[in-house]
């Protein structure tokens, strides 16, 4: 759950592909939404997120990169995003979201908070996918 930004108490869902040959190979670790988001980060047409703020040369390195510091800046793209906070213009990937976040804050903020109501009804929805390695969601009790 997101704790603070824009988007604080979104839960999202995301699929986290990585290479057959990982971590031998130079290829970067893919993060694809399952719902549609509106962030500035994302690809509206795939709701694939741009690593490059991440992997600013686009390889991976195994002795020096760590999924854990994905799975950190995936966390802070959403926790972050606040009125303040400046747009890595090369991460950019959906324009009308850049755009809105930078003129119309307020307006940036009501969609996110329709995303974040959208995503709270299908959270506990069964996976789309047959991986046996998926992370399903519950309720707390």
């Amino acid at each position: 759950m997101v704790r603070s930004g824009c988007y604080s108490g979104g839960t999202f869902r995301f699929t986290l592909t990585l290479s057959k040959d990982f971590p031998n190979s130079q290829d970067i670790p893919n993060i694809s939404f399952d719902s549609p988001l509106f962030h500035p980060y994302l690809d509206p047409a795939t709701q694939n997120l741009n690593l490059q703020g991440c992997f600013p040369t686009k390889i991976w390195k195994r002795d020096k990169n760590k999924i854990v510091d994905i799975l950190l800046y995936l966390q802070e793209i959403f926790a972050v995003l606040t009125e303040n906070f400046p747009l890595d213009p090369n991460s950019i990937l959906n324009q009308n979201a850049a755009e809105l976040f930078t003129r119309d804050f307020d307006n940036f903020q009501l969609r996110a908070e329709e995303i974040i109501a959208i995503n709270q009804c299908t959270v506990y929805d069964p996976p789309n996918c047959l991986d046996p390695h998926v992370i399903i969601f519950s309720p707390w009790e």
